[in-house]
């Protein structure tokens, strides 16, 4: 009799942490749903600010005139790649962008950083679905088991 107890508590117990998972991966859900509707509203605050303006778009890290050189691990040798001017480059660099030209730049970033915003949402709702349906099935499972043991007990 109390193995019965023990097992049916055992199993409730198991429904009720799959269903604060399924009800706090819901809210995430619907979260990255909002995400992918409507980028613009849950990007962070400094994309979005660095690219309301020309003069802060010109400021920020986005601005390819303000991006300095650095350096990125290749793939396949794991060896450091210098990044910026090349060797045969003419020294001084190149003048700074117009107006127009920082305009264009400006609107096709922020359009860059919108997409990746969308398509890390659109990852973030893989993961969640892979947890709900994890979540789905040991309830359902372990629901199912609990309702035999209280039909068997009468």
């Amino acid at each position: 009799m109390a193995a019965d107890k023990a097992l049916r508590f055992y199993l409730l117990a198991v429904c009720f942490v799959a269903m604060v998972c399924a009800a706090i991966t819901t809210g995430m859900v619907i979260y990255g749903l909002v995400k992918i509707a409507a980028p613009e509203l849950t990007l962070d605050t400094w994309s979005y600010s660095a690219h309301q303006s020309l003069e802060d778009f010109r400021q920020s890290q986005f601005n390819p005139d303000n991006r300095t050189p650095g350096r990125v691990f290749a793939p396949t040798t794991g060896g450091p790649l210098a990044l910026g001017p090349s060797p045969t480059a003419q020294p001084g660099g190149k003048p700074p962008l117009s107006d127009e030209q920082l305009e264009l730049q400006r609107q096709q970033s922020y359009q860059q950083v919108l997409a990746g915003h969308q398509r890390s949402a659109l990852q973030d709702l893989v993961r969640l679905s892979i947890v709900l349906l994890v979540s789905a099935l040991l309830f359902y499972t372990h629901w199912r088991i609990a309702n035999r043991q209280v039909t068997a007990d009468g």
